[in-house]
């Protein structure tokens, strides 16, 4: 691995918006106060699967309200008006 485990979970912690981190914290019986930094360092040694479930769950929430405002095949059936993609 070219990267520390401790470098993974900081990296995709750092993706994280604050408000969301203090959700994955508050989740977890830890802490919410504080910035970033603060929150990072008190989640940096969750398991990663923690931290990987948590953003497939707000990713999954940010696809459902994309597909709230059009459906797939909506989108599909636009696209294939589209002539020239520049």
């Amino acid at each position: 691995m070219l990267v520390s485990k401790k470098e993974l979970a900081n990296l995709k912690l750092r993706s994280i918006k604050l408000d969301d981190l203090k959700e994955l914290a508050g989740s977890l019986g830890l802490s919410t106060k504080g910035i970033v930094s603060d929150l990072i360092k008190r989640l940096i040694d969750v398991p990663q699967n923690e931290i990987d479930e948590f953003i497939k769950r707000k990713y999954r929430k940010l696809v459902e309200k994309r597909q709230d405002l059009i459906s797939d095949d909506d989108l599909k059936r636009e696209l294939l008006k589209v002539k020239n993609f520049r």
